[in-house]
């Protein structure tokens, strides 16, 4: 990963705890992050709101208008990435996914 990379991960993981923090009631948050020479992937979830099953986010992120899942969607898209934000079996979980191909090298 290059270090725009890397930084866009800092900030991705940093947002989605905030979110955490913020909007979701959570208990428990578990961060993971796989790293190879090529890719990157972050994955955070919680089990805040569990049990929902709708793709739409708590009604206070929702209506909060926050721009941080779109904040962390643009910033990846620059950096050859993605991120998904959606509810999981356990809550709400934010993933984003790095590849060195990704910037054309």
């Amino acid at each position: 990963m290059s270090p725009l990379q890397e930084f866009a991960v800092l900030r991705a993981c940093q947002e989605a705890l905030m979110n955490v923090l913020v909007h979701l009631h959570a208990t428990v948050v578990e961060v993971r992050l796989t790293v190879t020479d090529e890719d990157g992937v972050l994955t955070v979830e919680d089990d805040g709101a569990s049990g929902r099953t709708s793709g739409e986010p708590p009604a206070s992120t929702a209506s909060g208008g926050g721009s941080g899942i779109p904040g962390m969607r643009e910033r990846a898209n620059a950096v050859g990435g993605a991120v998904t934000a959606d509810w999981s079996p356990r809550g709400w979980r934010v993933r984003l996914v790095l590849s060195a191909a990704g910037l054309g090298s």
